[in-house]
């Protein structure tokens, strides 16, 4: 049978706008971090990330630098379906750390049944994200990428 004829486009489908959504909506936490990244540095990267290596050249700023770049170019190629797995790699590495940063900020907040003030956990959406991420880099883009 030709490969074409076994493709299941409702599951290329369904990942490909998953895939592009996950890419599109990290954006802007990349250009969050590009607005003040000496202060990204010094409230987060420092204090919750300390024990990334942080000799010359690699300072915090720079850690920060390296976020943004992953937020910005890994989602555009997510998006694109370009260099998925690479790309979702960046994504899934920075949102790991994210996820270490809320859990030690504020804990676990009583998860899995805790009822918190802001009716999410703080590391939630980076952790979903990183779900996301996972499967993008075990399964790369799919039939729908470049």
């Amino acid at each position: 049978s030709c490969a074409a004829e076994d493709t299941n486009w409702g599951r290329e489908l369904s990942s490909a706008v998953v895939r592009v959504g996950a890419g599109v909506l990290m954006v802007h936490n990349g250009l969050d971090k590009l607005v003040d990244p000496e202060g990204f540095a010094k409230f987060v990267v420092e204090p919750y990330l300390g024990f990334l290596p942080h000799d010359d050249p690699l300072s915090f700023v720079t850690w920060t630098y390296l976020a943004a770049g992953a937020e910005l170019v890994g989602a555009a190629g997510l998006t694109l379906g370009f260099l998925t797995r690479l790309s979702a790699l960046s994504l899934f590495s920075t949102m790991g750390l994210a996820v270490y940063f809320h859990v030690a900020q504020s804990g676990l907040e009583g998860f899995p049944l805790g009822v918190v003030e802001k009716h999410q956990y703080a590391y939630e959406p980076a952790a979903l994200y990183c779900l996301i991420y996972f499967y993008f880099v075990v399964n790369g883009g799919g039939a729908l990428s470049l």
